[in-house]
């Protein structure tokens, strides 16, 4: 069943804390885990509307958060946060 899971499922990192991220890339792998939020549909519930410094979502800082308790400032932490995606996706960095 987990080789199913790693090799078909891909998942988003919405879950605001490192232990709960930690679980996900155990099950998958790194490589199949992207940054994600909940943005638009968990909006702040207090403050200047971002729920904290202005201009920034509080979902989404929880989330960068949780990526760099598991991965550290490394690597694998810049491929959580879009490098997965980029290359998932196939999107051009240079359009």
């Amino acid at each position: 069943m987990w080789e199913v899971l790693r090799s078909n499922v891909f998942l988003d990192a919405v879950v605001y804390s490192a232990v709960g991220l930690g679980a996900a890339v155990a099950a998958s792998g790194a490589d199949r885990v992207m940054f994600g939020t909940d943005h638009p549909f968990f909006p702040p519930l207090e403050g200047d509307g971002y729920g904290g410094e202005e201009g920034r979502w509080r979902s989404v800082g929880e989330n960068v958060e949780a990526v760099r308790g598991v991965f550290g400032e490394g690597e694998q932490a810049g491929e959580v946060l879009g490098g997965n995606a980029v290359r998932i996706l196939r999107l051009r960095l240079d359009a």
